[in-house]
């Protein structure tokens, strides 16, 4: 089994050993590499959104815990950036 980075990182090498073993689908190399991509990139909006989710909720902590409910609960109704409703 090769790791997806490899693939990427190879892809011309993969490709002829893959020739040499009469694989019949090539273009499912360059599959591979487009779906990993698009899975980095998913988790990479995943990531900062839940940084910035992590970050909110650190901010309403700190706001109840100065006795600023209001100014909390107003930051709760922001929408979430990404968030469909």
């Amino acid at each position: 089994m090769l790791q997806v980075s490899y693939i990427r990182d190879n892809r011309e090498q993969v490709l002829e050993r893959l020739a040499v073993k009469n694989f019949k689908q090539p273009e499912l190399v360059d599959e591979v590499i487009e779906l990993d991509d698009k899975r980095r990139s998913t988790q990479t909006m995943l990531d900062n959104t839940s940084a910035e989710a992590n970050a909110a909720s650190k901010q309403i902590g700190d706001l109840m815990r100065a006795g600023k409910k209001n100014e909390a609960e107003a930051l709760k109704q922001k929408p979430v950036p990404g968030k469909k409703i």
